[in-house]
C-alpha cells in the first residue's frame, strides 16, 4: 500500500475550503486532510503539531499573508501550493 500524503489546508473562505476538500476526496485518495485554519497564528502552530508533507496555501489570510506564514519556517519540510 502507497504511504499517503499528509496535507493542511489554510484558508478563511469556507467555500474555498469546501472546493477543495470536495475535489481532494473525488479525485485525490493518495492525498489525506489532516485539517484546515482560517488564519496564519493557528495554521503555524497546526503544521508544527501535525507535520503535513503538503499545505494548500491562500495568500490573503486574517492577521497576515500566507507569505508571512512561510516567513515562520525558515526550513520548511513540507511543500506548498498557493
Amino acid at each position: 500500500m502507497k504511504k499517503k500524503i499528509k496535507a493542511w489546508l489554510i484558508d478563511d473562505e469556507s467555500d474555498a475550503q469546501a472546493l477543495v476538500k470536495k475535489i481532494l476526496v473525488e479525485n485525490y485518495k493518495e492525498i489525506e486532510l489532516l485539517g484546515t485554519s482560517i488564519n496564519i497564528d493557528d495554521a503555524f502552530l497546526q503544521i508544527k503539531k501535525y507535520k503535513p508533507n503538503l499545505v494548500f496555501l491562500d495568500i490573503n489570510l486574517p492577521r497576515g499573508s500566507g507569505i508571512n506564514l512561510l516567513e515562520r519556517f525558515p526550513i520548511r519540510k513540507f511543500e506548498v501550493i498557493v
